[in-house]
């Protein structure tokens, strides 16, 4: 399913590792089209350790 403004999701790099939890600001469709910038308003981070 496409992600819509609001929606929960996850920021993942490259290889699925879990960055971030958080609401979707943009549309999926934006996304793909945007190389930098906010897509997601971020609840909970990962650290970078580990």
């Amino acid at each position: 399913p496409e992600i819509r403004p609001g929606d929960e999701v996850a920021v993942v790099n490259g290889e699925d590792r879990l960055l971030a939890v958080g609401k979707a600001v943009l549309s999926g469709v934006e996304m793909a089209s945007f190389k930098s910038g906010a897509a997601v308003k971020v609840r909970r981070g990962s650290s970078g350790k580990g």
